[in-house]
């Protein structure tokens, strides 16, 4: 295993550039934060201006799957498994409701783990689990689309999927403003 990723990085950009605009995160109409990690440094990146595509690159740029991102003098990788839901930087912004989606699967038993190569990787399953259930709480609301039936490397059908986070948008929205007239009632 001598490459930096399994799979070349040329996959994962033409999902971006179909997807996303090539413009400057400044200029988005909706403030917008990505979280990465550099590998350098050691470091959670915050990347809030610069090339959009390119921080979403490096944004899921999932350790030893996809090669990591050089920018300026980091080199950067997803921080999915040190800090899948960023509530805390959400948070740290001043906002009256902090709002976390969680895309990320529920952690299921198993019944075998045979090989050190299999221990390690569900060691790395259990602490992001245990890391996920921990922010989690530090966000004020939460939304779990039901994407765990798509493969986390399946992008063929993002309208499906973006589709399903809008409806779980729309679930949580009816639910709290339901919940906010029955509790005017409850006064």
């Amino acid at each position: 295993m001598s490459d930096s990723g399994r799979l070349a990085e040329d996959g994962m950009q033409d999902v971006v550039d179909a997807l996303l605009p090539d413009i400057d995160i400044r200029d988005l109409k909706v403030p917008l934060s990505i979280v990465a990690l550099d590998l350098y440094s050691g470091r959670k990146v915050v990347l809030t201006e610069g090339s959009l595509k390119d921080a979403v690159m490096a944004s899921a740029a999932i350790p030893g799957v996809f090669p990591p991102v050089r920018c300026g003098s980091m080199l950067l990788c997803d921080v999915g498994m040190m800090d899948a839901i960023p509530a805390k930087i959400a948070t740290s912004y001043g906002a009256d409701v902090t709002i976390a989606v969680d895309v990320g699967a529920q952690l299921e038993p198993i019944e075998r783990c045979p090989t050190a190569v299999d221990v390690f990787l569900r060691l790395g399953d259990i602490g992001e689990h245990l890391v996920r259930d921990y922010t989690r709480g530090m966000a004020g609301f939460l939304i779990r689309p039901d994407v765990a039936s798509t493969p986390w490397y399946d992008f063929s059908d993002p309208d499906s999927l973006i589709t399903t986070g809008r409806l779980a948008a729309r679930d949580f929205l009816s639910y709290r403003d339901s919940s906010a007239r029955s509790n005017q009632y409850d006064e």
